[in-house]
């Protein structure tokens, strides 16, 4: 189900794996970034999902507040509902790949399960968010 659509990403909700998926394209602005990170955040909380699939595969670089803002968001969400997982799908040699590794190992602190993952595939990252058991909330 569409839920949002620029030019920059298109957010839709796949119910047959709980989750929110992000395919996002070039760049935007950090108004634009943390608007569509918003209204993820808000599908996950309206529908209960557990998982986001975040495809930067085609997406330039984000600024680091825009980072940061995610990360923030991540680990509040957490602490203030349930855990989710986010599946990164991205491509083997991209400059985004080393800023979505900083990411992970900023956002794992505190956790005591796995939030974020890698991969280079959607299908491989719905078979991770599929095997996953996340902890009771």
């Amino acid at each position: 189900m569409l839920i949002f659509q620029k030019q920059y990403v298109t957010i839709t909700i796949i119910n047959d794996l709980n989750a929110v998926h992000q395919k996002w394209r070039g760049f935007c602005t950090i108004q634009e970034f943390t608007e569509a990170i918003d209204i993820s955040f808000e599908a996950l909380s309206r529908c209960r999902l557990s998982n986001i699939i975040s495809d930067v595969s085609e997406q330039r670089v984000v600024a680091p507040a825009g980072q940061d803002y995610v990360r923030k968001k991540v680990n509040n969400f957490i602490a203030d509902n349930y855990p989710i997982l986010v599946a990164f799908i991205l491509r083997k040699k991209s400059i985004v790949r080393k800023c979505v590794q900083r990411y992970i190992r900023k956002t794992e602190t505190g956790f005591n399960f796995t939030v974020n993952d890698c991969f280079f595939s959607f299908e491989d990252a719905a078979e991770w968010l599929r095997s996953q058991k996340l902890p009771t909330e």
